[in-house]
């Protein structure tokens, strides 16, 4: 097997032969077959390892691959934000969409929900958010260097100043 079929989620190897299969709502198994899914059971005797799958940076990717960390900022249907952290457990068909079904808090606080691509964010790492940060500061600097009819900074010299250690007020100055 050198095509991995998509939608699939794990690796079942009950003899020499892997087999792909796909985790469904409600703990069920299906298997891949030629060129279709079919119904496989609830259990699966053998080794199943999870997919490992290419890196999803974002909606843009598709929906999250099951096993992903991600952020979900809203459930699909609602208005109204989450933005917590959320693991993939399974992609489902809702109606004619295909949705992703995520888990969210602690074991016992377990919560599970439906949603669509758009609702899904990579998480950010430290780095990530300390580098938008300074963008951040960057621009306020640069926006705050233009006046009296003279233009703003370039964003290089207002880095260069931000290096330096110049801060806006309120933003720790060490000026």
């Amino acid at each position: 097997m050198s095509k991995i079929p998509e939608g699939a989620t794990h690796v079942w190897t009950p003899g020499s032969q892997p087999h792909y299969l796909r985790q469904v709502c409600g703990g069920g198994w299906c298997i891949w077959r030629e060129s279709a899914w079919y119904w496989q059971g609830e259990h699966v005797s053998g080794p199943i390892e999870v997919l490992k799958t290419a890196t999803w940076n974002g909606p843009e990717d598709g929906l999250p691959p099951v096993g992903t960390v991600c952020r979900v900022v809203k459930k699909s249907g609602e208005d109204a934000p989450l933005d917590t952290d959320c693991t993939i457990v399974a992609h489902v068909m809702n109606g004619s969409r295909e949705v992703a079904v995520f888990t969210r808090g602690k074991p016992y606080e377990m919560y599970a929900g439906l949603a669509l691509t758009n609702c899904f964010r990579p998480i950010r790492t430290a780095e990530q958010l300390a580098a938008e940060e300074r963008d951040r500061a960057i621009a306020a600097i640069q926006k705050a260097s233009g006046g009296d009819g003279l233009p703003p900074i370039t964003y290089t010299h207002a880095a260069k100043l931000y290096n330096a250690g110049a801060r806006m007020p309120g933003e720790g100055s060490k000026a």
